[in-house]
Formats: C-alpha cells, sequence, structure tokens
C-alpha cells in the first residue's frame, strides 16, 4: 500500500489525524532534506523516499459530495504510482486538510501548510477558499499547483508560485456560448449561478455577445452553496422562458434545481450550459427513469478530459476503480486524477533536481508537452501559469451517457 493515508470516517477525515500525519511526514522530509537555497538536490518535503505535499479541501460541509470526487480520485493515482514505487524511487505523501468549503479554515490550513516541510501545496476543491490559499503560497514562495477551481484569480494576472489546471467556470461558459448558438441555434440565455470571483465579469461579457449575436440575455439569478430551496430560482426562469440556461453549480446543488424544475414544469428550451461539474454521475445518475435520462440532449457541459471510455483514460480509470472504487470513472473522477497525473509527470521530469525553484523552472518550461495521456497538451511560461487552455464540449445523452461533440478555444480573459 501507499503511504498517502485516508483516515475519513463517515463524516469525513479527522483533521487531527490530517494534521498528526503531516507533522510525522514533516518531520521525517526535515530529517533529510537539504536547505534549497544552499543548491543542494533537494528541498523542503523531500528526502530520499518521499515527497511530502500539503493540501485543503472540503472533506466535510456543503460541497464535500462533489468535492470529495475530485479528491479521492486524486489520491487514488498517486496510491497507484506509490503502489508501483513512487516517483523516482520517492513514494508521494498528501493528507489534505478538510477546509469544509470554509475561508477562514482554509487560511488557518494555508497557513499551517506553508509553515510545514511540505514540497508544494497540491490541489483542494472549490470557488472561494484557493484565493486565501494562493496568498499564503505567494507570501511564503511555495509553489500551489492544481488545485480543482475553477477562478481567474490563480492565473489572471500570473502569480510566481501558483500554477492552475482549469480555467475559470466563467471563461469556459464565456466560450460555450457561442459554440452552443453556432451548433443548436440562437437563443434566449438566462443564469442560475453559484456566485463565485469574477463570475459578474464573465456573465456581463455572456450578456454582451449574446445581444451582438442578435439574441436576448433574459435573467441573471445567484444562489449560495448552503441554498435549499430552489423554486423561486425556478419560477423565475420559468417566467423568462429561456432557450438556454447557464449554470456553474456542483452536481448534488443542480440535482436538487432539477428536481425543482420538474417539479414545476421548467425545462429550458434548448440546454443547459454547464462547465465541467454537471458531467459526473452524482447529477446523471438519479435522473434515468426506465432506461432514459430525463434531461437526454438537453445538456451541454465543458470537460478537460478525454471520455472515461477513450482507451488513453485507462490508466486513471483502473487506479480509480481499484483505490477508488466507490466512484464511478467518469469526467469529475478523470478530473481530480488527471491532475494527480500532472502533478508526478512534472516531478518525473525533475529527476532528482526536487527543488522549488526547479519545480517552477520545469514547469515554466513545458511546451506543448503531453503531461496526461488523456488531456490536451500543455504549455506554460513566465507569463503563462494556466495549463488547460482548450476543453471539449459533451452534450448528455438519452442513455445518461456524454456524447464528445467537439471542442473550444478558451478566452482567458474571464
Amino acid at each position: 500500500m501507499g503511504l498517502i493515508q485516508t483516515t475519513r470516517g463517515r463524516a469525513g477525515r479527522r483533521v487531527g489525524t490530517a494534521l498528526a500525519g503531516l507533522a510525522l511526514a514533516a518531520t521525517l522530509a526535515a530529517c533529510g532534506s537539504s536547505d534549497e537555497q544552499s543548491g543542494t538536490a533537494s528541498a523542503k518535503g523531500v528526502t530520499d523516499t518521499q515527497i511530502v505535499l500539503g493540501g485543503t479541501a472540503p472533506l466535510t460541509g456543503p460541497v464535500a459530495a462533489s468535492c470529495l470526487e475530485y479528491t479521492e480520485s486524486a489520491e487514488a493515482w498517486f496510491k497507484h504510482v506509490n503502489d508501483k514505487g513512487g516517483v523516482n524511487g520517492r513514494q508521494i505523501v498528501w493528507d489534505p486538510l478538510d477546509d469544509a468549503y470554509d475561508l477562514a479554515r482554509a487560511g488557518a490550513n494555508a497557513r499551517t501548510l506553508v509553515d510545514s516541510d511540505i514540497f508544494a501545496i497540491y490541489g483542494g476543491c472549490g470557488s472561494i477558499q484557493p484565493p486565501v490559499v494562493e496568498q499564503q503560497a505567494e507570501k511564503a514562495k511555495v509553489p500551489y499547483l492544481f488545485p480543482t477551481a475553477f477562478l481567474p484569480a490563480l492565473y489572471n494576472p500570473v502569480q510566481q508560485y501558483t500554477f492552475a489546471q482549469f480555467p475559470s467556470y466563467g471563461t469556459q461558459l464565456v466560450s460555450l456560448v457561442p459554440y452552443a448558438f453556432d451548433k443548436y441555434g440562437k437563443g434566449t440565455v438566462g443564469a442560475v449561478m453559484l456566485q463565485t470571483p469574477g463570475i459578474d465579469q464573465a456573465l456581463a461579457e455572456i450578456k454582451k455577445d449574446v445581444q451582438e449575436a442578435g439574441a436576448q440575455y433574459v435573467d441573471s439569478d445567484y444562489l449560495t452553496a448552503t441554498t435549499s430551496d430552489f423554486t423561486p430560482f425556478v419560477l423565475k426562469l420559468k417566467q423568462a422562458n429561456p432557450d438556454y440556461v447557464l449554470t456553474n453549480l456542483p452536481p448534488a446543488n443542480m440535482l436538487q434545481f432539477e428536481k425543482a424544475a420538474q417539479a414545476q414544469g421548467f425545462a429550458p428550451g434548448k440546454a443547459y450550459l454547464n462547465a465541467q461539474a454537471l458531467a459526473s454521475a452524482q447529477f446523471t445518475d438519479p435522473l434515468m427513469s426506465s432506461g432514459k435520462n430525463l434531461l437526454g440532449g438537453k445538456v451541454l457541459a465543458t470537460v478537460a478530459t478525454a471520455s472515461p471510455e477513450d482507451p488513453t483514460s485507462a490508466e486513471c480509470a483502473a487506479a480509480i476503480t481499484q483505490y477508488a472504487p466507490k466512484y464511478t470513472v467518469n469526467y469529475v473522477t478523470l478530473a481530480g486524477c488527471t491532475g494527480a497525473v500532472f502533478m508526478t509527470s512534472v516531478l518525473q521530469k525533475m529527476g532528482d533536481d526536487l527543488t522549488r525553484d526547479n519545480l517552477i523552472a520545469t514547469l515554466q518550461g513545458l511546451k506543448d508537452v503531453s503531461l496526461a495521456p488523456n488531456a490536451l497538451p500543455v504549455t506554460l511560461t513566465a507569463q503563462d501559469h494556466l495549463a488547460t487552455k482548450k476543453v471539449y464540449v459533451v452534450q448528455l445523452g438519452d442513455d445518461g451517457k456524454w456524447q464528445q461533440q467537439g471542442s473550444v478555444d478558451i478566452d482567458t480573459n474571464f
């Protein structure tokens, strides 16, 4: 077995256990690592046998159901790698702390992490906490890599130590609307959104684009992760009767919204448009009825990986199946796994020169490089810290499976 500890109870990972594990790993790392500034070949969090990564994620709280899919799929990849001997003979240690989707806890976790003997902060999940993690990481000069977060602040403007895996929700929707108009026809557009940083700017751009295309932008409504009564939002949209509904709601929240929509007899005339989150079995499986999905043909989403059935996804699929068997292999679990593949691929490229300076140099030297077989090639520079600049478009089929429709380039200004 690998060294990643997964001591979660029914309510989630016990924070005390995670902290204790981090402290032990940090102590071991401190005993075997060198001072990076001295020019030797290892940094904090690195020994002859381990590479210690830190992390903070919602393991409990209002978005835990969605975020655990990403987090445990990343863990599955690290376990898979560890069981095959690790990266260049070193085991990956990653035991993320629980921030419960709470800013204060995320900030406290970040301060704990940057003061610990870790090599870098990896991963995490959520739309409100990453900026506070980024702030602490940049201040302490600790690399912060590939969080499962869809926020423009992670890459625009570029920060020296922060590298984003995904473009923001707003950025993806800005690109998805004209794609939908071209493929399925123009139409009125409404939105029901989780309030996240940067989403207002993106919706303003979408409204302008829709109007310039000769269509109408009818309405925007904002929910929170703790919203429980979706009926008022459904009724407002029903009155507006849009052809397209933009949404960035997580799967569990969107499922509640859709149940309220069915109760009120509402559906968009053409489709829901979503970035990544709805391409999850948590959303699609409960909508199956008599072998048919109730929203078949009515959901378009952007995703960052090849399909679960594609041969390039096979190794991630095997890792998820073996080490995170409670989840299906879907676009969300693949995204979590693929981020971890990015991490191990970069570490592999570094060889034995495991310093933070070389980590940054290696990342910024990537030019059209495949870090994961099921993801598009990555180019990063000192002026560009966003790994994914093109995404696939998939449509939910009547059978509940996602069918690839094409791809869109990303405008990273939003």
